[in-house]
């Protein structure tokens, strides 16, 4: 039975829409009245003129830089309807000690012809963990994937977790491998704001329970469980399939839909 919420938790992330929603280069005006341009063809300024109606958080993955077509990097957009916002939440491997701010004035672009106007940005970090806030572009990505989003209730759980950095116990250790990493980081949110998700078998450092940990429990998409030693582990779950960790990375076997999970992605019946 306890299976059952997360089951239905994982069946309805989805709100309807693509968020964040993006803006048509052409289509920006600025603050000046002037039409704008991007110096980099793949980012889009975020469309405040269709923004979410709640608050929202969504996991998203791309490439990682550090270990390129081997690991992913997750990371967390967040926007905050009470000031129609959008922050970015994830582990940034550039520091690892202390406390970072640097404020900037940014422009918040609409589609229904309004023009932009000011925002207070900031770039926040404590250690590892890095907060954007006010964020007002997207960086378009053909690696990037959206793994999960939630809405209501679980968006303001997850984010709460987040904007308490201090309380991530890694929040001053990186390890590119096994972990702590921002896939350790992503797993440890999840389940503190008890939300689940299906991550990818790309996302090394998922399984990180600590040099010498020992983990055993739900699986992040709570309905599994999963037993994990040192750098060894296992799961089995409805959602999880079937799958060994050796050394961090992941392989196995998706039940539905049918697909062999291999440290280089999926392969068989496209999710």
């Amino acid at each position: 039975m306890a299976l059952l919420p997360a089951l239905t938790s994982c069946a309805t992330h989805s709100v309807g829409h693509i968020y964040p929603p993006l803006i048509d280069l052409q289509r920006a005006t600025a603050i000046d009245a002037t039409i704008g341009s991007a110096s980099n063809y793949s980012t889009r300024w975020i469309d405040y003129a269709s923004s979410p109606p709640d608050d929202l958080v969504q996991l998203w993955t791309r490439d990682s830089l550090h270990a390129l077509g081997i690991s992913l990097h997750p990371y967390f957009l967040v926007y905050d309807h009470s000031n129609n916002s959008w922050e970015q939440w994830e582990i940034w491997a550039g520091s690892q000690w202390g406390y970072y701010l640097n404020k900037s004035v940014k422009q918040r672009r609409y589609s229904d012809g309004r023009d932009a106007d000011l925002v207070e940005a900031a770039h926040r970090q404590l250690g590892c963990v890095r907060n954007l806030s006010a964020i007002t572009d997207f960086k378009v990505d053909s690696s990037n994937q959206l793994l999960g989003q939630w809405t209501g209730d679980e968006a303001r759980r997850l984010t709460s977790v987040m904007r308490r950095p201090e309380t991530y116990p890694e929040h001053s250790t990186y390890v590119m491998w096994p972990g702590p990493n921002s896939n350790s980081y992503a797993r440890w949110v999840l389940e503190q704001a008890g939300v689940s998700a299906d991550l990818h078998p790309r996302m090394i450092g998922k399984d990180w329970h600590g040099p010498f940990g020992f983990g055993v429990g739900l699986t992040p998409t709570g309905t599994g469980v999963h037993l994990d030693l040192l750098t060894f582990g296992a799961a089995i779950g409805i959602k999880d399939g079937i799958e060994l960790h050796l050394l961090g990375l992941t392989f196995g076997i998706d039940l539905w839909p049918l697909a062999i999970k291999t440290p280089m992605g999926r392969l068989g019946i496209p999710e």
